[in-house]
């Protein structure tokens, strides 16, 4: 059983890592945000029976993938030799460091993981240890496993339509909830990501956990002040709009989303989805949430209270939502009544609902351009209530083959490959353009590349904006640091965006490809917004000067500025001394940085 067991003595060297500190104070500079340790390796130290082990990445076994978004994927995995020992491992990406090219930098904090979730408290889930996986550059948050989330407890509960006993258990997760939100509070810290999904429940015994703690504030004087982190349709007014809160905003900004995630449970609603921010405030200010009448009269007041508008006519205190008439008429211990099920459709109890639109991905993934993934086909995973979508898969992305390229110094051709990248992907972007769709999420990650023969291909439309007059309008879809200045300020372009937005991701994504570097990593809109404003996108010098003006032009800050039509792109120096065919430079390129990039299955 013991087999690759291993003391603490022998593990191996720890690797350099930055992690983002949490919510810095906007007053520091950027070097200043981050913070670096020696405190995690390709090995680590975990407690297990009562021993210490040491645990790595071959040792780990997933299951299922538990949930994934910008930030990565949560796979349930099981940890070799360990019996009965199951862990939630998150997939952090970890990029190479602008301050020091030898270390590299994880999108998290790392001490705010160990603070909340050191198993102080029951309603935390409980942080086990990190390590690396270096072959994918990959950070492994091991996290405590529980057995679903609110979010799909709540559609299946819908579905089956098992409501009885609906008060009692969103007291039980409001109470348990309270109690983990004060605990965060002891330490400085506000969630800022309350919603369904990070509310996780165990039924043996009935639980409420809560759970990601990626983006977590660190409260000054009872205030953060980083407005957008989180997830937009769960932002409280006063998160939305500053002026609402100029010293900043606390803990009943957290008290508005478990208000709102209690409703959405208890309606299989969400008053705001599909809003943007300033649709979110007009909205807010009307709406008055309504639970269904099998309710209790206390819950209602309750959510309506942790749900006004102005956050000063909110509780000023975790206990004052403890000392309201539905926490007093809660039992103190769990009641038989109190059961467990899972979530459903609110167009059809009998249906499902899918995050993404089928019907584009038919038509843009039909095969017709070479440039874009192919779709094969669809089904259900009924077991674990999943939709697969089967599509053509490639050898790498720009991501992974930027990281391996620039960590071997393999660059003396990039040159060539990115006027390469530009136009294959110019040629997807425009075959979107005459479907009348918009992608919105350009990025390296999405932009995938063959060896044989060299192709790059654009992958992921599970966020495609439908253009109708040649602009779309809803402001944030897409991976906030590679969106375009009017899709983060509507105030830019108040009829909408267009092709212009991709345009600048496309851009931003050349320039990250080819200096290892994102101008805008860490930010959230407003910085953005001010630093887009006076940066210039310089190059390596290495690189013509024909592809440093095309970057400088897709990087335009005023949209109108940037090139009005794709074949504007195609007409550019740039492309127009492009070799036709692929050149023997590039091939050997490619196979070179491909062929050390390992395959590792999922």
């Amino acid at each position: 059983m013991a087999t690759n067991r291993q003391s603490a003595g022998r593990r191996r060297r720890p690797i350099p890592i930055e992690f983002i500190i949490c919510n810095p104070d906007e007053s520091l500079s950027e070097q200043a945000s981050f913070y670096t340790t020696l405190e995690v390796g390709e090995d680590a130290q975990l407690r297990y029976q009562e021993q210490s082990i040491i645990i790595n990445d071959s040792m780990l076994i997933p299951i299922r993938r538990l949930g994934f978004g910008n930030f990565g994927y949560v796979m349930l995995t099981e940890v070799q030799d360990c019996p009965g020992l199951q862990m939630a491992v998150k997939h952090l990406q970890l990029y190479q460091s602008t301050h020091n090219p030898s270390d590299f930098t994880a999108d998290t904090d790392l001490r705010t993981l160990r603070t909340v979730g050191s198993g102080e408290n029951p309603h935390v889930t409980t942080f086990y240890t990190a390590l690396v996986r270096k072959r994918d550059n990959e950070l492994l948050i091991c996290m405590e496993a529980c057995e679903t989330s609110m979010e799909k407890f709540s559609t299946k509960m819908h579905q089956i339509n098992e409501t009885q006993n609906l008060d009692l258990l969103l007291k039980r997760m409001i109470n348990h909830m309270v109690d983990a939100l004060s605990f965060l509070k002891t330490k400085y810290i506000l969630h800022r990501d309350v919603k369904p999904s990070n509310i996780l429940i165990n039924q043996n015994p009935i639980i409420f956990k809560l759970c990601d703690f990626g983006i977590c504030g660190r409260l000054i004087n009872s205030v953060a002040g980083t407005m957008m982190k989180g997830t937009g349709i769960y932002l409280a007014p006063e998160r939305i709009d500053k002026e609402r809160s100029p010293q900043g905003y606390g803990i009943q900004s957290d008290m508005w989303a478990l208000g709102l995630s209690t409703y959405e449970i208890a309606t299989n609603e969400h008053p705001f989805r599909g809003l943007d921010a300033i649709p979110i405030l007009a909205k807010a200010e009307t709406w008055v949430p309504q639970l269904p009448s099998s309710l209790s009269s206390e819950l209602q007041d309750l959510v309506a209270w942790l749900m006004k508008v102005n956050h000063t006519e909110r509780p000023q205190r975790y206990q004052d939502i403890l000392e309201s008439s539905a926490m007093q008429q809660l039992p103190q211990e769990i009641t038989v009544e109190e059961h467990l099920n899972l979530y459903q459709s609110t167009h059809n109890p009998s249906d499902f609902t899918a995050d993404t639109d089928l019907q584009t991905l038919r038509t843009v993934g039909s095969g017709e351009n070479p440039h874009v993934t192919t779709f094969y086909t669809a089904l259900v995973r009924k077991r674990d209530n999943e939709l697969l979508i089967c599509m053509e898969a490639c050898e790498t992305s720009m991501e992974k083959f930027s990281t391996k390229m620039h960590q071997i110094n393999e660059t003396q051709n990039l040159d060539l490959l990115l006027k390469r990248m530009i136009n294959h992907m110019v040629n997807a972007l425009s075959f979107l353009k005459t479907k009348n769709i918009l992608h919105r999420d350009v990025k390296p990650s999405n932009i995938l590349i063959n060896q044989n023969p060299v192709i790059f291909k654009l992958c992921d439309f599970g966020i495609c904006g439908r253009l109708v007059n040649s602009v779309t309008a809803t402001m944030m879809k897409g991976t906030g640091i590679y969106l375009a200045p009017e899709r983060i300020d509507k105030q830019r372009s108040p009829q909408g965006y267009g092709i212009q937005s991709d345009m600048w991701a496309l851009g931003l994504s050349t320039y990250e490809i080819a200096t290892n570097e994102h101008p805008f990593r860490g930010l959230e809109a407003i910085p953005i917004l001010a630093k887009a404003e006076i940066w210039v996108p310089q190059l390596p010098s290495s690189l013509s000067s024909e592809l440093q003006d095309l970057v400088a032009w897709l990087m335009k800050v005023n949209h109108t500025e940037r090139p009005q039509r794709y074949q504007d792109i195609l007409e550019s120096s740039a492309m127009q001394k492009l070799p036709q065919e692929i050149t023997a430079e590039e091939v050997e390129m490619v196979n070179k940085i491909i062929e050390q990039i390992p395959y590792v299955p999922e």
